[in-house]
């Protein structure tokens, strides 16, 4: 039989609005709310099958790692025959039987191999069991392979990703969308949504800095919005690297331009 295991290729990757009572109150601080939210795929999933000899349910995997045994390897003997054994021999017909793992993994995606398959089967195992060490082995070793193509190393950075969001391990998380990008892999508002979260995990770390220069990086892409335009602007001046005067206008101009009020706490910051 066939065990189907689907894996999500693609996040999918929004924002928050504003809300309306959010529009008028001073904006002294960045934001730094999460940018990624799990919802169902963009396009056709990846499917990746092992083969088995007892039947087993599908299984979808979302944005969390189940916590239920989702795929079963039964060991196969290659003989089974007491031949040669006597009543009282002392002998064990089991001793020295090899027993034999089901390995062979297909993906319905002609772009996951074989390889590639069978590890984020066993990665899945892992998680299962676990073992979160050796899920981390297996999906890193499948992430940052050369010699797998770049949907299989997205798979295995998402994979990564899922699991250190479901640990609440931010480090790794953050490791797992640079890894995403890296493969090149990604749709075009995945990234720019993957790159936009990577703000966010950098104000939520601390490092102010290194959240400037990741805003930076949006704004000469021209992925940037008017709420993380005035962020600039704030951590701009905040870190002594101009006045942030010019962010904070163009902000106001983006946000005006969509019909919306720009906040008082930002036409005070660009009027200061």
């Amino acid at each position: 039989m066939r065990i189907s295991i689907l894996v999500s290729t693609i996040f999918a990757l929004s924002t928050s609005p504003l809300c309306a009572q959010e529009r008028d109150r001073r904006e002294d601080s960045p934001t730094d709310e999460p940018e990624i939210a799990g919802t169902a795929p963009t396009v056709a999933p990846i499917v990746v099958t092992a083969d088995d000899e007892e039947e087993a349910p599908k299984v979808i995997l979302g944005s969390r790692i189940p916590r239920k045994q989702t795929v079963h390897f039964e060991g196969i003997a290659t003989s089974t025959g007491t031949r040669g054994l006597t009543p009282q021999s002392g002998m064990d017909p089991a001793e020295g039987l090899r027993i034999l793992r089901i390995t062979k993994c297909s993906s319905d995606d002609p772009a996951v191999g074989v390889k590639a398959s069978c590890l984020l089967i066993r990665a899945e195992q892992a998680i299962e069991q676990e073992d979160y060490t050796q899920a981390r082995d297996l999906l890193a070793n499948l992430a940052l392979t050369d010699s797998f193509s770049p949907k299989e190393r997205l798979a295995g950075a998402e994979w990564q990703y899922r699991l250190a969001a479901d640990l609440g391990d931010e480090a790794s998380r953050e490791i797992a969308l640079q890894q995403m990008l890296a493969t090149g892999a990604m749709t075009e508002g995945d990234a720019i949504s993957a790159r936009r979260t990577l703000v966010s995990l950098a104000l939520k770390s601390g490092d102010r800095a290194l959240a400037r220069q990741r805003l930076i990086d949006l704004d000469a892409r021209g992925e940037i919005d008017a709420q993380r335009l005035a962020n600039l602007a704030i951590l701009t001046r905040e870190l002594g690297e101009g006045d942030g005067k010019a962010e904070m206008r163009r902000a106001i101009e983006l946000r005006t331009g969509k019909g919306a009020d720009a906040p008082k706490g930002w036409i005070d910051f660009a009027d200061n």
